[in-house]
């Protein structure tokens, strides 16, 4: 139990600092560190990482932080595709979801590395936003990860927000992802298993604690931290 719990923390940390990996590590860990298997891991992760964005978002919304015009139109989209997503994943091989997640996880890390820096912020066209949040939403519901590290890239470039109102609007996003992805699951009772409530636990509590300290730390060292993360999992898992 101890392991979950640290386990947990861990991603509490990242998603609380950087808004979007640490739900991406989350079915890796739940494989990797707490021996569940793919099916188990995939639904298990979305009840962690919606519990998780949840509990990180709480405290922005009552700072002010929050671009809920953003969120809806991401929330909106995103929900529905994770929703489908997740239902139509239930026949797909769990290699081939676990595959699936590794080789985004390592091409969303290098894109991180190679951009130079975090951009000024201004508006993309609104399908490419609109195809960005569908996207993401199904990513969620096919291999059980929040999508922060495409929402929050997506959020500066499509709705102009600044890289730490992206982070705050894209939890209120991933929570949205990932609980219609949850619903839609093959197993959501894995979620409910000693170990993974403890790794939840000790998730939110991390998340909420770090992310009020996440804007002290500048952006573009959050984002490389985030690539680094990305790549090394996603390798890993790759390997498996």
């Amino acid at each position: 139990m101890m392991l979950a719990a640290l386990l947990g923390g861990f991603v509490g940390l990242v998603l609380g600092v950087l808004g979007g990996g640490g739900s991406t590590l989350t079915v890796p860990l739940l494989v990797l560190g707490l021996g569940l298997d793919e099916k188990h891991a995939i639904a298990a992760g979305l009840f962690v990482v919606a519990a998780t964005a949840l509990s990180g978002a709480i405290p922005r919304w009552l700072a002010g932080a929050i671009d809920w015009r953003a969120a809806a139109i991401f929330g909106s989209c995103g929900a529905l595709a994770s929703l489908t997503a997740s239902v139509f994943a239930r026949e797909i091989d769990p290699s081939f979801q676990l595959h699936l997640l590794a080789a985004t996880m390592i091409v969303a890390g290098v894109l991180l590395l190679v951009r130079k820096s975090t951009g000024t912020p201004h508006r993309a066209p609104w399908p490419r936003v609109l195809a960005a949040a569908a996207g993401a939403g199904a990513l969620t519901g096919v291999t059980g990860v929040g999508g922060g590290f495409i929402l929050v890239p997506a959020l500066v470039l499509g709705a102009g927000s600044t890289f730490d109102r992206a982070v705050a609007t894209s939890l209120v996003v991933i929570t949205l992802n990932a609980s219609f992805g949850w619903i839609g699951a093959a197993d959501r009772m894995a979620a409910f298993a000693p170990s993974v409530l403890v790794f939840t636990a000790g998730a939110i509590t991390v998340a909420v604690l770090s992310g009020k300290h996440s804007p002290r730390i500048a952006p573009l060292t959050r984002q490389r931290v985030l690539a680094a993360l990305l790549c090394s999992v996603g390798i890993v898992l790759a390997l498996r």
